[in-house]
């Protein structure tokens, strides 16, 4: 007996049988039906799922800041200071803070070990004594949402890996490492001067070792670190990245200061790519948050002068590898702002809209490095004994 027999209705009976057999596959319309709803579920979800993953990224970065700032105080609780941003003297180059803190962060045998190779009073980054400076990545250093924050890029003393988490240097531009800059405001400038004024408006300087007791606008209004994008590798000549975090443009036009070194922090500002926010112009080869154990404030530092994610501008021509003196910003990939670490050891977010007060009228160094800072709220943030005692 046959298959359509056993369903004989009558009339056409086996003729809705076999149609019924027929309809149990999708036609090719009802298939792209499907696909489309699928493709906007996906659209919608999507973001979600992204920014679910961003707030996990940015959790992790915020708690890495908490135990940067747990690290400081126990190194204060042992040697009654905070360790000097940079270390250097009489030909040695630019020990940066961090190595002093490794005993702090779980990395005492990188710390013995790197002792053990120095020679000389104080150990000269750029010639790279110890291979770990190439190789050794500490992963509370790095933020997890930066692309470059975990890659061992270049040449052996040069970018090589990184810190995330960066000093801060305060409103102070001028001089901030630079051995060739002559007046008041350079590495050799005795410390009666006006240059003793530069030194402490923040915690963390060349050569200078502040205590809990030098934060006169208190502990909770004073900010000791933040965040700094990782710049990328650039791999042949000296052309620079372009991109705004990680990257730094070369000095704008008129370099940010005039004869008398007042500065005009919108000049850099400028240095924005007008039809790509993203970008700079001008590109310099930067080595932001690059090599983890240098000193200076273009690779460990960053100003609280432009609000968080601006540019980064440095003085010197791109015939220079380390950015000496300049505007280096807070930068990071979270979105609408950066992580900081204040002096209480307590973390915050500091958004791009802060205030910055009057980076558009020049500063006269001579004045307000001895007074309240110039650059609003984020100034203040960075200055330990301006008598601001404003709260992010």
């Amino acid at each position: 007996m046959g298959r359509e027999d056993c369903v004989n209705f009558g009339g056409g009976g086996n003729f809705h049988f076999r149609r019924s057999l027929r309809r149990l596959a999708f036609t090719l319309v009802e298939l792209l039906v499907v696909i489309a709803i699928i493709g906007i579920l996906i659209a919608l979800l999507l973001p979600a799922v992204q920014a679910a993953r961003e707030s996990a990224r940015r959790m992790q970065c915020s708690n890495n800041m908490k135990q940067f700032g747990i690290s400081l105080h126990n190194y204060h609780d042992v040697n009654g200071t905070f360790p000097a941003r940079c270390v250097s003297h009489h030909g040695y180059h630019y020990w940066g803070g961090m190595v002093a803190l490794l005993p702090y962060m779980e990395q005492n045998s990188a710390y013995d070990t790197i002792v053990a190779k120095t020679t000389g009073t104080v150990p000269s980054v750029d010639e790279a004594l110890d291979p770990m400076f190439a190789t050794l990545v500490i992963s509370s250093l790095c933020c997890p949402s930066d692309p470059n924050s975990r890659e061992i890029m270049g040449v052996t003393g040069h970018l090589i890996a990184g810190s995330n988490i960066v000093f801060s240097a305060a409103d102070v531009a001028l001089g901030s490492n630079s051995p060739g800059l002559t007046g008041p405001y350079g590495d050799d400038a005795a410390l009666e001067t006006t240059s003793a004024q530069v030194i402490n408006r923040g915690l963390f300087f060349q050569n200078v070792w502040h205590s809990m007791a030098s934060v006169l606008d208190g502990t909770s209004n004073s900010i000791a670190a933040s965040e700094a994008a990782g710049s990328p590798w650039v791999v042949t000549g000296k052309t620079g990245p372009t991109v705004l975090r990680g990257g730094t443009t070369e000095k704008p036009a008129g370099g940010m200061a005039n004869s008398s070194y007042n500065l005009l922090a919108a000049d850099c500002m400028n240095m924005r790519n007008p039809t790509n926010p993203r970008e700079i112009k001008n590109p310099n080869r930067s080595c932001r948050a690059r090599n983890w154990a240098h000193g200076c404030v273009g690779t460990q530092g960053f100003h609280t002068i432009l609000p968080p994610n601006s540019p980064s501008c440095a003085r010197v021509s791109n015939d220079s590898y380390f950015e000496w003196w300049g505007i280096f910003s807070a930068t990071s990939y979270h979105s609408g702002g950066v992580n900081a670490v204040l002096v209480d050891g307590s973390c915050r977010f500091i958004s791009d809209t802060i205030d910055c007060g009057g980076i558009n009228s020049y500063q006269v160094c001579s004045v307000y490095y001895s007074d309240k800072s110039p650059f609003g709220v984020w100034g203040a943030l960075g200055s330990i004994n301006g008598g601001e005692t404003v709260s992010p």
